[in-house]
């Protein structure tokens, strides 16, 4: 979870503290400001690796979704990240997979949001091979 924390509070900190990277997440800080995460936990240094992390990730699945509408992404374990967030313009379906407790956790923080939530421990891959009916797995 500590990482999670760092990443959120790095995407939601890069506009002003690291600026020079070119990187904005505005659902990132609202987030950061919603729930009250301070920095002193963390470093600068932390902050901008975990912003740079992903950042290189965003690039690399923009450069997969690119010409392809109606793809899946699947986001195994993103625990707090907002890239649905940056990607909500993209025609793509979402299916996102976190532990029972961050998933409910990420309900109670960001409410339903487009796409599929599934709480399952991130070993059980069951959801690969059945029918997903909502947030539950058949």
């Amino acid at each position: 979870m500590r990482h999670s924390l760092a990443s959120l509070l790095g995407c939601a900190r890069a506009r002003e503290h690291f600026g020079d990277l070119g990187f904005e997440d505005r659902a990132a800080e609202a987030l950061v400001a919603q729930v009250g995460l301070r920095g002193e936990l963390f470093s600068d240094d932390e902050l901008r690796a975990l912003t740079l992390v992903t950042m290189t990730i965003d690039v690399l699945l923009e450069q997969q979704l690119d010409g392809r509408r109606g793809a899946t992404v699947v986001h195994l374990g993103g625990g707090l990240s907002t890239r649905r967030e940056r990607f909500a313009g993209w025609p793509v379906r979402w299916i996102e997979v976190d532990e029972p407790a961050v998933a409910e956790m990420k309900r109670e923080l960001l409410g339903r949001r487009d796409g599929t939530s599934i709480a399952c421990e991130l070993g059980d891959t069951r959801w690969v091979d059945e029918r997903v009916e909502g947030d539950q797995l058949r």
